[in-house]
């Protein structure tokens, strides 16, 4: 039978040599008080339960089936030296933090199960190759390394209560984020996350499909690796936010804002379709920023669009606006410029608000304006111009 080990002690309880190395035991525990030092490489245990700190010695493999970390991880030392391997169905970390102390060099999980984080890890870099569930809000720090996620990640409720924050130079999310375990976003499953946040500094691609926060910030360059929906109640992109591969759709419903500070899409590599819903108002550009292009075959734009600097629209095949575009002042000191063969301006109309400094189009195909009123100081349509709505415009 296998066996099973409690240690008890009130100081250091140092493993200075290989744990069910040539026999596994069922238990490996810990009480709460002191410390426990992983020293000797590999401890095989199915379960495994650290009840006090843990600090590793050496670079450590822990094999099993269930593996909890009730207080702190982290090597022993302040360099970058220590790597951490958990295999298992089952890695908690129940609210110390790992790494804060000792910053490891590696710490990464296999591909079976799920690895439940409810606090900071701070690792250079940092492979979660199963699933991630988030207990709590979890901070997960990789300075100047990289964050990795090979499968999903959720809330481990429907209810929207934690918090995601990566901080990494690279940060791959492999697979949906809130989406729950069918990772179709939408369904009754869907594990939302109340926040998803990454740091100025690298990129962040998203290749599964699919962003589901409550509140979604973006500081650095965001890459999409496939068609993607952000679902949330504010959206935001603080830097780029580009395609990887032709052809892509990009779709954000955000109820309550989504914002672009930086370029969206490129000529080399533009959206294929463009859509911003939710009902709520979207922002692009920003007063503090450079002036900023969204470049997409067909964009569609059915919130309210507010200008924070100057903007240029490139849609090679249409450009629609389903509501309201205005300045983000009243100083009438923002540009629109819209290139595409098909452009549509709905009501409720332009500068109602907040004139536009100028609006142009340029003369390829045709303008159509549903609007009430255009607002701008001044107004270059070099294309074809319909009119289906008594419009007044105003250039003052």
């Amino acid at each position: 039978d296998a066996r099973t080990l409690t240690v008890t002690a009130s100081g250091n309880t140092t493993f200075g040599a290989v744990v069910g190395g040539s026999g596994a035991l069922q238990t490996l525990t810990t009480d709460s008080a002191g410390a426990t030092l992983l020293n000797g490489g590999t401890v095989t245990a199915t379960t495994q339960a650290y009840g006090d700190d843990v600090k590793l010695g050496a670079n450590t493999t822990l094999a099993g089936s269930t593996i909890t970390f009730s207080k702190s991880l982290n090597g022993d030392l302040t360099a970058s030296l220590r790597a951490l391997t958990a295999n298992a169905n089952l890695v908690t970390t129940r609210g110390g933090t790992t790494g804060n102390s000792g910053v490891l060099h590696k710490l990464t999980t296999d591909a079976s199960g799920t690895t439940l984080l409810k606090s900071a890890v701070t690792a250079t870099t940092q492979t979660y190759k199963d699933k991630v569930q988030l207990g709590g809000a979890a901070t997960l720090t990789a300075t100047g390394g990289t964050v990795e996620f090979q499968k999903s990640v959720n809330g481990d409720t429907a209810s929207a209560t934690r918090a995601l924050t990566v901080n990494a130079t690279t940060t791959p999310f492999t697979k949906s984020v809130g989406t729950g375990a069918d990772e179709i976003l939408g369904n009754a499953d869907d594990r939302p996350l109340l926040s998803l946040t990454t740091d100025a500094t690298g990129t962040t691609r998203l290749n599964g499909g699919a962003a589901n926060a409550t509140t979604q910030t973006y500081k650095d360059a965001v890459t999409l690796g496939t068609h993607t929906s952000f679902q949330g109640t504010v959206v935001k992109f603080e830097s780029t936010l580009t395609p990887d591969v032709s052809d892509l759709q990009f779709v954000v419903r955000a109820t309550g804002a989504t914002t672009f500070q930086g370029n969206v899409g490129s000529g080399a590599i533009p959206f294929d379709f463009f859509r911003i819903t939710g009902g709520a108002a979207t922002t692009i550009g920003s007063s503090a920023g450079a002036p900023v292009t969204v470049t997409a075959k067909v964009a569609q734009y059915v919130d309210a669009v507010t200008l924070a600097n100057d903007v240029t629209i490139d849609a090679t095949t249409s450009a629609s606006f389903f509501s309201s575009i205005n300045a983000d002042s009243a100083s009438a000191n923002r540009a629109l410029t819209v290139n595409s063969p098909d452009t549509s301006f709905n009501p409720p109309g332009i500068g109602g608000i907040a004139r536009l400094g100028t609006l142009t189009t340029d003369s390829a195909g045709s303008t159509t304006i549903y609007s009430n009123g255009v607002s701008a100081t001044t107004q270059v349509y070099n294309d074809d111009v319909t009119i289906f709505n008594t419009t007044t415009m105003t250039a003052t």
